[in-house]
């Protein structure tokens, strides 16, 4: 696995918006965005309906109903209602992933939950060899140690990509990680869904829709069809 769970956990992040969701008080961004960061768009603009789509090229990620984009690109509007602590550790977290997102909103709130996207170019088709490459990878990864629960290869959108799941702790609390790494030609992503354990199972068919409703997909050393 690349640092999608151990850099999120390892950084506060989770620590960070799961004592939001455990009642700290939420204040709304700041009107001036941070350095850097975009305008908010006007009233009735492109994001007046919550994006359900993160664009990493040479592809597509979708989010699940309830969830916003917090990657560092994403409007200051995004940012506004989550405490003031989560949204600077997700300003953190922003600097080692491709995109990152958090459920907010919606029936499932109450579960501190993230994605995170890491693109690195591919090593080669995924085989049971390179299943194999990426199990011996596990372990520890920026301080933190994980355990390996399951590792598989599976068909999303006629391609062949890597499934794992992974558990570790964060600042006492136990998580579990579903990645799946997807290939797009000779360029790969991490894809990684992060929870609390005993919210693991419940959130589990949310993350995989959204993982399988991933475009831009291509089996690395093919050429590109249209």
């Amino acid at each position: 696995m690349r640092a999608g769970l151990a850099g999120v956990v390892g950084g506060g992040l989770f620590a960070a918006l799961l004592a939001g969701n455990r009642g700290a008080p939420a204040e709304a961004a700041p009107d001036e965005p941070q350095p850097g960061a975009p305008q908010p768009p006007a009233v009735g603009g492109a994001h007046a309906e919550r994006q359900q789509q993160i664009e990493v090229a040479p592809f597509s990620f979708q989010l699940p109903d309830g969830w916003r984009d917090l990657s560092r690109n994403a409007p200051a509007e995004n940012f506004r209602g989550l405490p003031p602590e989560a949204v600077l550790a997700a300003r953190h977290a922003n600097v080692d992933v491709d995109a990152f997102a958090a459920v907010v909103d919606g029936a499932d709130k109450d579960d501190t939950a993230f994605m995170t996207v890491e693109t690195y170019q591919c090593p080669g088709r995924f085989t049971k060899d390179a299943l194999a490459a990426l199990i011996s990878a596990q372990g520890n990864i920026g301080g933190q140690d994980l355990e390996l629960l399951e590792a598989k290869l599976v068909k999303i959108g006629g391609v062949t990509a890597a499934r794992l799941v992974l558990g570790t702790v964060a600042s006492g609390t136990r998580v579990r990680g579903l990645q799946y790494h997807l290939p797009s030609g000779g360029t790969c992503a991490a894809l990684t869904y992060i929870t609390e354990e005993p919210a693991f199972e419940r959130n589990l068919p949310t993350f995989e829709a959204a993982a399988r409703a991933t475009t831009g997909l291509q089996e690395t050393g093919l050429a590109p069809t249209d």
